[in-house]
């Protein structure tokens, strides 16, 4: 991943920016929702992408040690995705094939709540995020 940073580098115009957008954690909270409750029915599980994210934090911190560039701004923040059923949001996860999964006493439960929730009812999962701004470093700073 450093190798990739360091190719960001070569093409960025001296005091450019970059920006580090991405999930963070292993577990994503997910919610049925109506216009008036929000109920929480359990977690997805993103244990997989434990080392990745980790890879991600280590090079972000040696591209910083190697002087290529300092880090300005950066904030976590709550991304909510939301689905019509939580079948739906099952079905998109084993399309993707990605490293979160949703357990079956998990989407059971969920399955459930939602059958009872009411016509206005919504399947939202809260994604932990992390943006970052980082500026390059300059041949002359």
């Amino acid at each position: 991943m450093v190798h990739a940073l360091q190719d960001v580098h070569r093409v960025l115009v001296d005091g450019g920016y970059m920006i580090d957008l991405r999930p963070v954690g292993v577990e994503y909270a997910l919610e049925v929702v109506t216009d008036e409750h929000v109920i929480p029915v359990g977690d997805a599980d993103a244990a997989g992408r434990a080392a990745r994210d980790e890879g991600a934090n280590q090079a972000a911190e040696k591209i910083q040690t190697m002087g290529l560039f300092n880090q300005e701004a950066h904030m976590a923040f709550n991304l909510y995705t939301y689905w019509p059923t939580p079948s739906d949001y099952k079905q998109y996860l084993d399309e993707r094939q990605g490293s979160t999964c949703l357990h079956d006493d998990v989407l059971a439960h969920a399955l459930d709540v939602f059958k009872h929730a009411g016509p206005d009812a919504r399947f939202r999962a809260c994604h932990s995020m992390i943006i970052s701004r980082y500026r390059k470093v300059s041949r002359t700073d």
